[in-house]
């Protein structure tokens, strides 16, 4: 998310920069599923100083899920 939220533009490209904070993970609009303990994350540098915003959820292999967890938040270095 750029400071102060996103423009409609921005909103409307291909990242889907969010236009306010999530308040739970269903807010989020990339997904990644993972079974490793630790994920690595990489961001364009175009985007260093905006917010990335990560929320997490156990999910079983057939699919079924639990509740998400708390919404975390840093600025992109």
């Amino acid at each position: 998310m750029p400071q102060g939220g996103a423009t409609l533009e921005q909103a409307a490209s291909v990242k889907h920069y969010l236009q306010a904070p999530p308040l739970d993970g269903e807010g989020l609009k990339h997904y990644i599923f993972t079974c490793r303990s630790r994920e690595l994350v990489v961001f364009d540098a175009a985007e260093s100083g905006m917010t990335a915003y990560f929320c997490a959820r156990y999910e079983n292999r057939k699919g079924w899920t639990g509740s998400w967890g708390p919404v975390s938040s840093i600025i992109i270095p």
